[in-house]
C-alpha cells in the first residue's frame, strides 16, 4: 500500500507546533520516492544523497521557513526541484573535479599535504612560485576549511562520512562549505601569484 501524502494538512499542523506528520512525509518521500529515482540517475549513493539533501533543504526553506504557498502537485514540484538540484550538484562536482585535477596535475596536493620532497629538483624549481602561493593561500583559509579539504581531497573521505565527524548539521551544509573553501582557496592562490609579480 502506497503512502498517502497530505502535504497541506502536514504543513498546517507543523505551523501549529506539531511537526510529526510533516517530518514523516518528508522522510517517507525522501527514502521511498526521491532517493531511488536519483540513485538511478547518478549511480552513486553519495551523489544521490547529496542531490536529495539539497532538494529537501530547499523544499523545507521555501515552504516551511518562508511559508510560500504550496503548489497543487507537491510531489511533482519536489521532483522538479530534484532535477534542478541534480544539475547543480553534478555541475558543482564537475567544477570541483576540474580544479582538483589541476591541483593533481601540478602536484599542488602534495604541497598542501607537505609531501613535495619527492618531486624532481628541476620540476620543484619551476613550481616554486606556485607552491609558495598555495602555501600562503592555504594557510589563510582557516582551520575548518583546511581540515575539510584535507579529509575530502587528500584522504579521499566522503562528504557523507565527514559531515558528522566535523559536526556539520547536514551533508548539504558540508558540501556547501567545501565549495566555498575551494573557491576561497582558488582566489587566494591567484591573489598570491599576482602578489609575487
Amino acid at each position: 500500500m502506497s503512502h498517502k501524502y497530505k502535504w497541506n494538512e502536514a504543513f498546517e499542523r507543523a505551523f501549529n507546533g506539531d511537526r510529526r506528520l510533516l517530518d514523516e512525509h518528508i522522510s517517507q518521500f525522501y527514502n521511498s520516492k526521491l532517493y531511488p529515482i536519483i540513485l538511478g540517475r547518478t549511480q552513486s549513493r553519495d551523489t544521490a544523497h547529496e542531490v536529495c539533501s539539497v532538494t529537501m533543504t530547499k523544499f523545507w526553506n521555501k515552504f516551511y521557513i518562508k511559508r510560500d504557498a504550496l503548489p497543487d502537485n507537491v510531489n511533482g514540484y519536489i521532483y522538479a526541484m530534484a532535477n534542478n538540484a541534480f544539475y547543480q550538484v553534478v555541475g558543482m562536482k564537475s567544477k570541483e573535479r576540474d580544479f582538483v585535477n589541476h591541483l593533481k596535475e601540478t602536484k599542488i596536493l602534495e604541497a598542501i599535504n607537505g609531501n613535495s620532497n619527492n618531486m624532481e629538483e628541476s620540476e620543484a624549481g619551476q613550481m616554486e612560485n606556485l607552491y609558495k602561493a598555495l602555501e600562503l593561500g592555504f594557510a589563510q583559509l582557516g582551520e575548518r576549511c583546511r581540515e575539510l579539504l584535507n579529509l575530502n581531497i587528500l584522504q579521499k573521505q566522503t562528504i557523507r562520512s565527514i559531515a558528522p565527524k566535523m559536526k556539520f548539521p547536514t551533508e548539504n551544509a558540508a558540501t556547501q562549505k567545501k565549495t566555498k573553501c575551494i573557491k576561497a582557496l582558488r582566489k587566494l592562490i591567484y591573489s598570491e601569484i599576482h602578489n609575487q609579480d
